[in-house]
């Protein structure tokens, strides 16, 4: 969730996350994340699936807010 909470990541993938967690199994990490989603945290981002999915803050939709 610290990645998450940096402005400049809009999401993380499966892959990323082991790297910065030291989890080493793609099922370890998947379950975490489908926890972080049962507690309404996170969500899986639009259109991106399989090897290519990726997951935001909940209610991100994968835009950043600009600021004027």
């Amino acid at each position: 969730m610290d990645y998450l909470n940096n402005p400049d990541n809009e999401s993380i993938t499966n892959r990323k996350a082991r790297s910065l967690t030291g989890i080493k199994s793609e099922n370890s990490m998947k379950s975490v994340f489908l926890r972080l989603r049962d507690r309404n945290l996170i969500e899986q981002v639009p259109g991106r699936s399989g090897f290519y999915s990726a997951w935001q803050k909940k209610g991100r939709n994968g835009r950043k807010k600009i600021i004027t």
